[in-house]
């Protein structure tokens, strides 16, 4: 059985309410996803880029207070912790049922591993959050409680 891949580049426009302060206004959301299965109608793949934009916006900072979305942050850091524990944990587990001398050193690789893939997906999802979303009437970057004045 085969699965088929697709890369989707999207730009929507989507509405944004801030669930801190209230703002409202339209995001403009572009990111890139990769679609797989055996449903690649346009039904589909619009659903699909439409739910990992939303995701996007949530990440993304509130032009008027700046801060993002309660839960959003979190959501991001568990899903790349998972996946970090994942890439760590698996060779540690393989390795350590072979070698019994190599296991301080494994361990110590195989964490070193976890936390790298942790910080680079999580990176990731902040920059493309920060990059892929604009809000329409704000300018590119306003300022922040505790900026100094502009000269």
């Amino acid at each position: 059985m085969r699965v088929r891949y697709t890369d989707v580049t999207t730009t929507q426009k989507l509405p944004y309410r801030c669930k801190r302060c209230g703002h409202t206004t339209t995001a403009i959301a572009t990111g890139q996803t990769r679609m797989h299965g055996h449903d690649l109608s346009s039904d589909a793949v619009e659903q699909g880029a439409r739910s990992h934009l939303r995701r996007l916006t949530n990440l993304a900072r509130c032009p008027k207070c700046h801060r993002r979305a309660p839960g959003a942050l979190l959501e991001a850091i568990v899903k790349s912790a998972l996946v970090g524990a994942l890439a760590g944990g698996a060779p540690y587990f393989v390795f350590w049922l072979r070698d019994n001398h190599v296991r301080g050193f494994l361990r110590t690789l195989c964490v070193g591993a976890a936390i790298g893939v942790f910080v680079a997906i999580l990176f990731s999802q902040l920059m493309a959050a920060k990059n892929g979303v604009e809000f329409e009437g704000a300018s590119v970057r306003g300022p922040r409680a505790g900026d100094p004045p502009p000269r």
